[in-house]
């Protein structure tokens, strides 16, 4: 299959990075879907790993980015509505704020805590 979509230097690849990092982690997002979605959390996964293959610590970067992510996450799940938020099972909340943190690995600690703000 041919890909649809290529990117053709590490200018390209930063700034695709800049991208997501403000699509997923804006603390005033005009689209409450992107954040959380696992389909952009995938994409974004692909793209920091390829930015881990120049040596840089990304994953440095990445843990300097905690305090950032994590206010992100609370705040998206502060706007689910509290009927809407109790009908999901503990699996499904963990899902949400997992996916919204990605490509951030959260401690099990961090997810006890965004998903129990309501």
């Amino acid at each position: 299959m041919k890909p649809l979509f290529v990117i053709n230097t590490k200018t390209e690849l930063l700034a695709l990075h800049r991208v997501f990092i403000e699509a997923k982690f804006s603390l005033d997002p005009n689209d409450f879907d992107i954040g959380p979605s696992s389909i952009v959390s995938a994409l974004y996964d692909s793209i920091f790993q390829a930015l881990k293959k120049d040596g840089q610590n990304w994953d440095k970067w990445l843990e300097n980015q905690r305090p950032r992510i994590l206010k992100a996450v609370k705040l998206g799940v502060a706007r689910i509505q509290e009927c809407e938020w109790q009908k999901w099972s503990h699996e499904r909340r963990v899902e949400y704020v997992s996916d919204y943190a990605s490509p951030l690995t959260l401690s099990s600690a961090e997810i006890e805590m965004l998903i129990s703000k309501k």
